[in-house]
């Protein structure tokens, strides 16, 4: 029996439209963080935020917010909740950076820091798969794909084909070409 599956792998979060969100609470050093591009994202950096002060920065130390006695101070874009999440309404690839954030007691005296590296990528499209039996038996299948960190899985026979490409550009097309006999490719034409 033959059977051919082509696998699309998401990498964005966010990458069907929805509001992308992340857990920066658990008391790590370091937190990886994703989003796509125009769509809300929430960031959840402090379970409680009672008794805490709490201070976020980008990677060149420019402040992003500063939350003190129940006070928020904006720099920049977004909306800080007292439950300790931070919302952004629109991402940009401007926004993909590491941040610092620090978390102070009461008295001031720096209690925990962490890093939150945020990526923020174009959603990927719907895949285009297209098949072309081409003479002597070779089968030429394609798939492409719009977006930001696509991944391709080919499965032929069971026997699997991964392809990660290059993420420098935005538009990818991949091709396998594998040789079979004209009765495979007729078998693929007709399904």
């Amino acid at each position: 029996m033959f059977t051919l599956a082509v696998t699309l792998v998401l990498l964005a979060a966010a990458a069907l439209g929805a509001a992308a969100s992340c857990d920066a609470t658990k008391d790590e050093k370091f937190h990886q963080c994703y989003g796509a591009v125009g769509q809300p994202l929430f960031l959840h950096l402090l379970n409680d935020t009672i008794g805490y002060e709490i201070s976020l920065k980008n990677s060149r130390k420019e402040r992003i917010l500063t939350f003190k006695n129940g006070n928020t101070t904006y720099y920049t874009c977004c909306f800080f909740f007292n439950n300790g999440t931070l919302r952004v309404d629109k991402a940009t690839k401007n926004d993909s950076k590491e941040y610092n954030l620090e978390i102070h007691d009461s008295d001031g005296m720096c209690i925990q820091s962490r890093k939150i590296q945020l990526s923020i990528e174009e959603p990927v499209s719907s895949p285009v798969v297209s098949t072309l039996c081409l003479p002597h038996g070779a089968l030429r299948l394609s798939c492409s794909a719009t977006g930001d960190s696509p991944q391709y899985s080919w499965t032929l026979e069971d026997e699997a084909s991964k392809h990660h490409p290059d993420t420098s550009h935005l538009y990818r097309n991949w091709s396998l070409y594998k040789l079979l006999s004209a009765q495979w490719c007729d078998k693929l034409l007709r399904k």
